[in-house]
């Protein structure tokens, strides 16, 4: 399935993910959450308590894709899905990839065409811990941006 969404002026695209913290490691920095089944290592937030709500952010471009599980990387996130849909976004090609949620990469079409990526392949998303945002913590952009919610439903947020 290819599509166009430049003609919507996206500007962003964010993945938004409801986390349930799990634990806070203090020497490591980071805080452990679960979001649909997946276990997410996060930017340490200490004050919020064990088993507590948060949503979280993530840029479709902060996230990389990956045809293996990657040892001896910094990246603490490496997600498994199988990619649903390829499509084209002016200069950008975002990847939908279903991993038990539903995230969305943003990748030039060179990567895509190098990694000879196909609809029903398994990847990896690679996240870095630091790039993801507590929704509380996220100042309002002054554009326009999609947002994922996770569920296959996507929305365009003009707030801002």
């Amino acid at each position: 399935m290819r599509a166009q969404a430049t003609r919507l002026g996206i500007r962003q695209i964010d993945n938004i993910l409801p986390v349930t913290i799990s634990s806070h490691d203090y020497p490591a920095g980071c805080s452990l959450a679960h979001s649909f089944g997946l276990p997410l290592t996060l930017p340490l937030r200490p004050h919020l308590a064990v088993d507590s709500q948060a949503q979280v952010s993530i840029r479709a471009n902060d996230i990389a894709l990956s045809r293996s599980y990657i040892d001896g990387i910094s990246i603490q996130n490496q997600i498994k899905g199988r990619i649903c849909a390829l499509i084209l976004s002016g200069k950008s090609l975002i990847v939908q990839v279903d991993c038990g949620t539903t995230l969305l990469a943003e990748i030039t079409p060179g990567a895509c065409r190098d990694m000879a990526l196909q609809e029903g392949e398994v990847i990896y998303c690679l996240i870095k811990t630091h790039s993801i945002a507590y929704l509380t913590e996220l100042d309002a952009l002054p554009y326009q941006r999609v947002i994922s919610h996770g569920d296959g439903h996507y929305y365009l947020n003009t707030a801002g």
